[in-house]
């Protein structure tokens, strides 16, 4: 029984070794013939790497803006004035528009499916560190807004109900905080000017996505030009309601533009965030005629984006199937040339007493050879086209074991495929032809 295994494995070495001499017989030859298996494999590779990317990608921003929630984003109505005249004809005041406090609790108390909602208002005014101002954004946010939200605490605490008091001026600051500001101090303890009223900084935090980034609330997460030197600061909102109201203004270019927004941005933390959907429309239109919001569900986006991603993916996998038959057929292509170059040594083999399965697996093991080593070279170029992605497109790719493992085991099994017609053509061959061609 050893002797008998023994000599199955000197037979395949063997098999092996007329193989891989029959490839090195033609270097050039086989070169091209497996170039295109090389470019199949690496644009699969590549494919895979940049799909799982943006998969994870995806999946992250999704967690970011919480698969549960629900966001709800003010905005003015098109073709509408800032400012609108009163009845009298003689006075004008600011336009008001936008989810408002009454909508936050009618959401709350009307649908039994709401969890939680967290309110955003931003507070349109100047802020001041050491008497000088600052690019700051200040927003007045409620408990709920730290649970619905991916935000950590990295030094002292968050915002409380007692911070809501008139006479508990406390904030919090979101890192990274530009230097500019504190000169690289912690930010703990610091004094603050908003409108003129002094907060001091009771804790710093870190979230993933911007407050009221108007990307983040699509799902996007596109890079602020100035986000390197804004800093976020977050204060109680009923605080910023009492101190501050809900005027807002802007002034920039030599214009200025004021109106009334009370929540800026709501979001909502559902059981079944599409199932809860309509019944949020339905009672946000009740009291909004015009569409002064724009509610945007994470989970229908991530639904969405993974299915354009699917086609995406398709798309891939039909080129690289592509480049990979047409690789294919040069590989076919190729071993019927050596097949008929190598008829008089097939005769010779059958008459000293091959058999044809033996003729069978030699050729068979060219093939192999010459696929394998395609595969390998595609692995990698398929790194070096992952690593030109990243560097130069920004999309965020990720190779994975599997990925690696099945496009190498690909190039396996296309040389099985491709390699199964030459070699049975040159184990049918007949000894006594094979030995008078010429």
């Amino acid at each position: 029984m050893r002797s008998e295994t023994k000599g199955t494995m000197n037979r395949f070495f063997d098999y092996l070794f007329a193989g891989v001499l029959g490839v090195l017989r033609h270097k050039m030859r086989s070169f091209l013939a497996v170039t295109g298996i090389v470019l199949a494999i690496s644009a699969l590779l590549s494919m895979l790497a940049v799909g799982e990317g943006a998969r994870r990608q995806l999946l992250n921003d999704m967690e970011k803006l919480g698969l549960r929630n629900i966001i709800i984003t003010s905005h003015k109505p098109q073709q509408k004035p800032t400012v609108k005249a009163t009845d009298n004809g003689d006075e004008w005041r600011p336009l008001a528009f936008g989810i408002t406090r009454k909508d936050a609790d009618r959401c709350k108390t009307l649908l039994p499916g709401v969890q939680c909602v967290a309110t955003v208002h931003e507070v349109t005014r100047p802020v001041l560190v050491n008497g000088r101002k600052i690019n700051a954004r200040v927003l007045g946010v409620n408990q709920a807004y730290f649970k619905t939200r991916t935000v950590t605490l990295e030094r002292g605490r968050l915002l409380c109900p007692l911070d809501s008091e008139p006479h508990a001026q406390y904030c919090l600051m979101v890192t990274p905080i530009p230097n500019e500001i504190n000169h690289g101090r912690d930010p703990f303890g610091l004094e603050i000017d908003v409108g003129g009223l002094i907060f001091k900084v009771v804790g710093t935090v870190r979230t993933d996505v911007k407050p009221l980034d108007s990307n983040a609330s699509s799902g996007e997460t596109k890079r602020d030009e100035t986000a390197s030197n804004t800093v976020v600061i977050f204060v109680p909102i009923d605080l910023a309601f009492l101190q501050f109201g809900v005027d807002s203004y802007k002034q920039e270019a030599g214009t200025y533009e004021s109106y009334k927004l009370e929540i800026n941005q709501m979001t909502l933390e559902c059981e079944d965030p599409i199932a809860c959907k309509r019944p949020i429309e339905s009672l946000l239109q009740m009291e909004h005629k015009d569409l002064d919001y724009e509610i945007t569900v994470p989970v229908e986006l991530l639904a969405q984006r993974q299915h354009t991603q699917e086609v995406f993916n398709l798309v891939l996998l039909l080129v690289a199937g592509i480049t990979l038959l047409v690789g294919g057929v040069g590989i076919v292509n190729i071993m019927l040339v050596s097949v008929t170059e190598r008829t008089k040594e097939i005769g010779i083999r059958r008459a000293l007493g091959a058999r044809r399965s033996d003729i069978m697996i030699q050729f068979l093991i060219e093939t192999l050879a010459l696929t394998m080593s395609g595969g390998i070279i595609g692995v990698l170029v398929g790194f070096g086209g992952i690593y030109a992605v990243e560097v130069y497109t920004g999309w965020p790719v990720l190779v994975t074991a599997p990925a690696v493992i099945g496009s190498f085991m690909l190039s396996i099994v296309s040389g099985v495929l491709f390699g199964m017609y030459p070699a049975r053509k040159a184990a049918s061959v007949t000894p006594m032809i094979a030995l008078r061609y010429e």
